[in-house]
């Protein structure tokens, strides 16, 4: 759905095993975008295309969504497919997140 050419993504990056269920730029960091597919969410920086720069552990169940937050610029959300809503905030913590409702 991208528009201008400051919204879209120009090459490819591999890193997850299945489908992408949500993908979103940082509002704050253009460069940086956030992937949501199979068992993780991965951030990931356009000048480094070999390996995302974060990514969160592998979950139980698949993650279904994610968002950056509009007033934070290092925290996201995503859900899993249990029902979970996680609150990530990765200069806090970076192995789990910050709360999971």
């Amino acid at each position: 759905k991208a528009k201008t050419s400051a919204e879209k993504i120009v090459c490819t990056f591999s890193g997850h095993h299945g489908p992408i269920y949500a993908l979103q730029r940082n509002p704050f960091y253009p460069k940086n975008f956030l992937t949501v597919g199979d068992w993780t969410a991965r951030i990931w920086s356009e000048d480094s295309r070999e390996s995302s720069i974060m990514w969160t552990k592998y979950h139980m169940s698949y993650l279904t969504d994610g968002a950056w937050s509009p007033v934070r610029p290092a925290v996201f959300f995503t859900t899993k497919m249990d029902g979970t809503l996680d609150i990530w905030d990765f200069v806090f913590k970076h192995c789990d997140p910050a709360l999971s409702l």
